[in-house]
């Protein structure tokens, strides 16, 4: 394991919480509900994690972000209400993503693909924590889980198609990118 993909997996893991911490925590007090935060969310997370993919090209680089950002998620709204089960949701839904683009070879399609395995994930393991762990909000949460899930993966997938387009056009051409690129 090299330094560079375990050090930009951890930076990039710190940088999701606090991107979408800001975001969700807002988005939750302005409507009162933790699930519409799922459309930014899903648009800042998986462009994030799509730069973070292009620079390390390595396994396990998603589920070092993902299980970094859950377990930062674990007192907060976040990826559902507080608890601990988040840091599986975390583990599981980064194992499936990165072994869906280690066995695409990290194409674009890969990407795409992975994401949706992803959020697919996500969510069936926050539906089950709603429904094991009794949480209040379980009613409310499964009349909508479907339409959130669908949000989600259209943000994310819009997201990622526009980063393509800014990491080949802009951020792929940075020195401080390039450098990183290199080691």
């Amino acid at each position: 394991m090299n330094k560079k993909f375990l050090w930009l997996s951890v930076l990039f893991g710190g940088l999701l919480f606090a991107v979408n911490l800001f975001i969700g925590a807002g988005l939750t007090y302005a409507t009162g509900n933790p699930s519409f935060d799922m459309l930014v969310i899903g648009f800042t997370t998986f462009f994030l994690l799509y730069v973070l993919v292009s620079m390390t090209k390595t396994f396990g680089a998603i589920t070092i972000a993902s299980t970094l950002y859950c377990i930062s998620a674990v007192p907060v709204v976040l990826m559902g209400p507080p608890g601990i089960y988040k840091i599986l949701i975390g583990i599981v839904g980064g194992l499936v993503f990165d072994a869906i683009l280690y066995f695409f070879k990290y194409r674009f399609l890969a990407f795409l693909i992975g994401i949706i395995g992803y959020i697919v994930t996500s969510m069936a393991g926050v539906y089950l924590a709603y429904g094991l762990l009794d949480f209040d909000q379980f009613e409310k949460f499964r009349s909508y889980i479907v339409i959130v899930t669908c949000v989600y993966i259209v943000s994310a997938l819009v997201s990622t198609w526009l980063v393509r387009i800014v990491w080949e056009k802009r951020i792929s051409k940075l020195s401080l990118v390039k450098q990183f690129i290199k080691l």
